[in-house]
């Protein structure tokens, strides 16, 4: 026997309120909607979520099956999607006129920033979409903006320990057996990139706290911008410019920081309600429901994506291999 019987009127009470911010989350006269209404609405939430990463998905294919010679103009990268790709297939394939080396330390730098960086912080914002999304349905205005504060606080101080490793990504990988040319081009690539670093949690915290108020748009368009120029400018870094390996990295670098301002500049224009909150003593307590929430899904994805990445590292082990087809 529950202690529902004992109690009958409050558990009574205690369901609807549940039902209510339920009702709440869901939307007006969300209980009401058609099979097919429904559906339309999940859709017009998610194709502009999943448009806002498909630069992350392109591939510049090169024209010519082989790499041109050094008499030759590279020949312009067209981009298609791609399913399984991501922006960084894109500038590998750039790489590849440019040498061995290069292709090699531009992969393993690369593989470096999704480890150290993008995988730890997406990792650990599981919490800040569910938090945002019930407090939003509620409307708890000053909660989500408080909740993003407190992500934002919380990602920038994982940005210490890892623009340390930034720093320091040549020896690392020198230590991990990683050749020493492969090694210096994968810092270069890496280091180059670092005044960018405290952005990427702005980009992926603020497109999660746009996507809890039914914003989805402007992330999409923004990151469609930010990342198409990125990948446009780093061929033209490259050759016309005529500025080789560095060249790539510096785009991605203006890529980046063009993506969290805009970001930054339309979210204040785009929000419907006063959830953007001046900086508050209040960010600085209650992490633990944030980081705790997120956490058991943060060891997940970390678990496929980083099985994946390691495999690049044990590549590298085993020295220069030629292939002749």
């Amino acid at each position: 026997m529950s202690w529902s019987n004992f109690f009958p009127a409050y558990h009574h009470d205690a369901t609807t309120r549940r039902l209510g911010l339920l009702r709440a989350a869901m939307g007006p006269a969300a209980g009401e909607r058609s099979v097919g209404a429904e559906a339309w609405a999940l859709c017009k939430m998610a194709v502009p979520l999943s448009l806002g990463n498909l630069p992350t998905l392109c591939v510049p294919p090169w024209r010519h099956p082989t790499p041109p010679t050094t008499d030759e103009r590279p020949p312009l990268p067209s981009l298609c999607s791609c399913a399984d790709a991501r922006i960084g297939v894109a500038v590998l394939m750039m790489m590849g006129p440019l040498g061995v080396n290069s292709l090699a330390g531009a992969g393993l730098g690369w593989m470096w920033c999704n480890v150290t960086a993008k995988s730890v912080i997406l990792g650990t914002q599981f919490g800040l979409g569910a938090l945002c999304s019930q407090a939003f349905g509620a409307k708890n205005y000053k909660r989500v903006g408080l909740l993003l504060q407190r992500q934002l606080l919380f990602h920038w101080l994982l940005c210490l320990p890892i623009g340390v490793m930034w720093w320091y990504t040549e020896p690392l990988l020198l230590r991990l057996g990683q050749l020493p040319s492969v090694a210096a081009a994968a810092g270069q690539f890496v280091v180059m990139q670092l005044p960018a670093l405290p952005l990427m949690p702005v980009v992926m915290d603020v497109t999660t706290f746009c996507a809890a108020q039914r914003i989805v748009r402007m992330p999409m368009l923004v990151s469609l911008f930010a990342n198409g120029l990125a990948v446009g400018l780093t061929w033209v870094l490259m050759y016309p410019a005529g500025l080789g390996f560095v060249g790539a990295p510096i785009a991605l670098l203006i890529g980046q920081l063009l993506h969290g301002a805009l970001l930054i500049l339309l979210t204040r224009r785009t929000l419907e309600h006063p959830t953007l909150l001046p900086p508050s003593h209040d960010a600085l307590h209650s992490w633990r429901e944030l980081i705790g929430l997120g956490f058991g899904a943060a060891v997940g994805l970390w678990a496929e994506w980083w099985s994946g990445e390691v495999m690049i590292v044990m590549a590298g082990l085993a020295g220069p291999t030629h292939c002749f087809g």
